[in-house]
């Protein structure tokens, strides 16, 4: 294999590497997003359950 066939089969799997990537943190993302809404809506649930519990505050002067 000559030179430039070694670093063009190197370039082509550094950018299959970069797509793979791309893809993981296209996921991640979308798992992040979910575990986000269920944090708004368990942080609802709980405020909501905490209401009676704490008294509203007074607003700040």
């Amino acid at each position: 294999m000559d030179r430039e066939s070694e670093i063009l089969s190197k370039l082509d799997q550094l950018i299959d590497m970069q797509h793979a990537t791309q893809g993981d943190i296209r996921e991640l993302k979308g798992q992040m997003s979910v575990m986000l809404m269920w944090l708004q809506s368990m942080d609802q649930r709980f405020s909501a359950l905490m209401a009676p519990v704490n008294p509203p505050r007074k607003p700040a002067a």
